[in-house]
């Protein structure tokens, strides 16, 4: 019940089909018949998920910049309520915003989007540069 709550529309199912087909020789036989809907997030919370499991096992483009923002629900607790910090920290990140006082919807903070537009601009700026060969 809690599963088809939070599942992804059918418009953005797309990128996950895309990951499972592309990576059919890396599936364990059981995975197809996990995934017989959709992702969704409950189910991807779990560190049992096949899908996440999937995923941390494919190689990471390092030449694509890793940044991370972290909720903090109360000081001195490494975690957002949900998960522990470590869990979400990236070695190599470019950059890693902590954010007190919030929890596991850090993404709606005023301070996580301020870090979201403060990268994407940074990110603007690297291809602007690279495009008049400077």
């Amino acid at each position: 019940m809690l599963a088809s709550w939070d599942a992804l529309p059918a418009d953005k199912a797309d990128p996950f089909q895309r990951v499972l087909r592309d990576n059919e020789d890396r599936l364990a036989p059981g995975f197809r018949v996990h995934l017989a809907g959709l992702p969704n997030g409950p189910r991807a919370l779990s560190s049992l998920d096949p899908l996440i499991g999937t995923l941390g096992e494919l190689p990471v483009d390092t030449a694509v910049p890793i940044h991370t923002i972290v909720g903090q629900k109360e000081p001195g607790l490494f975690s957002d309520g949900v998960v522990d910090h470590a869990s979400s920290h990236q070695s190599g990140a470019e950059s890693e915003l902590v954010v007190e006082g919030e929890g596991h919807t850090v993404h709606r903070s005023e301070a996580a989007i301020e870090e979201v537009m403060r990268i994407l601009r940074g990110h603007a700026r690297a291809l602007e540069r690279s495009r008049d060969g400077a």
